[in-house]
């Protein structure tokens, strides 16, 4: 059986070098899981921590294992096995004369002596366990300064990484801000214009209300003028009725009267015979008179017609055109003779004859939606359109405009559309007339 001094010596070798490897386990652990910690966070698996939390637990990290790697060495030193071995040489040492002296028998001092190169194995077998933990904890010290050193490097690069998105954060928050100016001012803008809509909507539909309210009192006035003149119109046919009806009746009793009077009047006519023999006379040469104004009439017609033509467009039901074809409306002679070919009715177009004064004349009776404007206008060899008058009727009216206007011979008269006009409604009173004033 060992000596119960030997065994406390290797018991307690053997718990420290068991607290050392539960102390080195327990680190072990520990680095991991910080590792762990840091690899999650680099590759943004942890949203939780942020750089200064993570840096901080590194750094804690550190200075604890650097903290317990001393500790370990300290109780190392406490419990050297150098100075166990001195303690167990000298109690050998000690126990060896007490041997010699108390134990005469070989055998008995062989088998001692067999023990005590027993426990210098053992010693020797300690030894060489503690050169191999003192190695183990070198590489563990290397490992760990080594892994120090990739910490500070990643934490370096993390800073660096932090200050760079600080600096896009700082970058991404002025863009924002500025952004957010813009819109602000834009919003601003648009809401400005809206309201400045808004106002000029409600007043443009405060103004058609006033419009639409005159032309109903309007429309109210024209139907009970129309009822006063239809009442009126009745009134004088039968005033005219009845005054047909007393022409008869007084015919009747002049013709009763004359037939009563015949035989009375048949001296009466002989003296009238002669004065109707005067008369005669007088006709005759009234007669000349007359045919000398007839031809005078006739020469003057002939010298002056081919310079007029009137023309209207009759009924115009809903029918498109072109704003240069509106002239072909007018095809329609009104009034005056438009024979002299001089106004072609298939272009609407008037060539002047001969130099002159003339004086023109156009009419709109409007049936249409919209307003209806037309322009007169007048062509010569240069082939440049020259606007020498304008006629515009609102929707429901009839307007006319006339010009004294000085033509040369050969220039085009004719008319042309505003615009282009589509379901365009003319009524029969719209009239296209030009009138020779004087030859020049």
């Amino acid at each position: 059986m060992r000596p119960l001094k030997q065994r406390q010596i290797i018991s307690l070798h053997l718990e420290v070098l068991e607290n050392v490897r539960q102390k080195l386990e327990s680190l072990d652990k520990s680095i991991r899981g910080v590792i762990e910690k840091g690899e999650k966070w680099l590759n943004e698996d942890d949203n939780v921590q942020t750089f200064v939390q993570m840096n901080q637990m590194i750094v804690d990290e550190n200075s604890r294992c650097l903290r317990t790697c001393r500790d370990i060495a300290n109780e190392k030193e406490e419990t050297d096995p150098t100075n166990k071995d001195e303690g167990l040489n000298t109690e050998i040492s000690e126990t060896k004369p007490d041997l010699t002296s108390t134990v005469k028998g070989s055998v008995e001092y062989d088998t001692r002596r067999v023990s005590v190169e027993e426990v210098s194995t053992e010693m020797s077998s300690m030894k060489d366990f503690i050169q191999t933990t003192e190695r183990n904890y070198s590489t563990l010290s290397e490992q760990l300064e080594t892994l120090t050193k990739s910490l500070s490097k990643k934490i370096k690069s993390l800073k660096k990484r932090n200050t760079e998105q600080d600096n896009k954060m700082e970058e991404m928050v002025r863009r924002q801000s500025v952004s957010e100016t813009r819109t602000d001012s834009k919003f601003d803008d648009v809401m400005s214009e809206l309201h400045t809509a808004s106002e000029f909507i409600k007043y443009q539909t405060d103004m058609l209300s006033e419009k639409v309210k005159k032309c109903e009192e309007c429309n109210e006035t024209i139907l009970k003028e129309h009822k006063i003149l239809e009442s009126n119109l009745k009134l004088n046919v039968d005033n005219l009725t009845k005054q047909i009806q007393s022409c008869q009746e007084s015919t009747t009793n002049i013709s009763t009267s004359v037939t009563q009077n015949k035989s009375s009047m048949e001296s009466t006519l002989e003296k009238l015979k002669k004065k109707c023999t005067y008369i005669g006379d007088k006709i005759i040469q009234f007669s000349n008179d007359l045919d000398e104004m007839s031809t005078e009439m006739i020469e003057q017609k002939s010298n002056n017609t081919g310079g007029c033509f009137c023309v209207g467009t009759g009924n115009i039901i809903a029918q498109d055109v072109k704003q240069d074809k509106i002239g072909t409306l007018f095809k329609f002679p009104f009034n005056l003779d438009a024979t002299q070919n001089h106004y072609d009715t298939s272009t609407g177009t008037y060539t002047t004859p001969y130099d002159g004064l003339f004086l023109v004349t156009l009419m709109i009776e409007n049936n249409f939606v919209g307003a209806v404007q037309i322009h007169v206008v007048t062509k010569d060899s240069s082939e440049v359109d020259y606007v020498r008058g304008i006629c515009k009727a609102d929707s429901g009216a009839t307007a006319c405009t006339f010009f004294p206007l000085t033509l040369k011979r050969h220039e085009r008269l004719f008319l042309k559309g505003h615009v282009d006009y589509k379901h365009l409604v003319l009524g029969p009173n719209t009239i296209f007339s030009c009138i020779l004033i004087s030859k020049m």
